[in-house]
C-alpha cells in the first residue's frame, strides 16, 4: 500500500460533487475546532460516490481511499490537492517508483 499526493485539476463533473469535498474545509473552523459530525457525513458521502482513480495512461488504479482537498474559497484561487491511498504497493511503485524507499 502506498500514499500519493499532489495537485488536482478538476474535470467538468467536479462541480456536481464539490460540496462533498468542501465539507473538509468547512468542518475546520477558524477558532481551531473541528465539526466531527460534518467530517463523518463527508466520509459517508465520499464512499457513496464510488470514485475511481485513473492514471494518465487511462489505467484504473485500485485504491483504499481518495480525498480531494478544496480550499479554493479560502484562497481565492484554484487551490485543490489530492491524496490517494493505493491498495497495492505494486500499483504504487509502477506509477511513482521514485517515491518508494530502496
Amino acid at each position: 500500500m502506498g500514499v500519493a499526493c499532489g495537485a488536482f485539476v478538476p474535470a467538468h463533473g467536479y462541480a456536481s460533487v464539490r460540496s462533498v469535498f468542501r465539507k473538509y474545509a468547512d468542518a475546520h473552523r477558524d477558532d481551531g475546532t473541528i465539526d466531527e459530525a460534518m467530517l463523518s457525513q463527508m466520509q459517508h458521502e465520499i464512499q457513496a460516490l464510488a470514485l475511481q482513480v485513473v492514471a494518465a495512461d487511462g489505467a484504473v488504479l485500485a485504491h483504499e481511499w481518495a480525498m480531494i482537498y478544496d480550499f479554493s474559497e479560502e484562497t481565492g484561487a484554484d487551490d485543490y490537492s489530492l491524496d490517494v491511498c493505493l491498495a497495492s504497493r505494486n500499483w504504487f511503485s509502477s506509477y511513482w517508483p521514485e517515491s518508494l524507499d530502496p
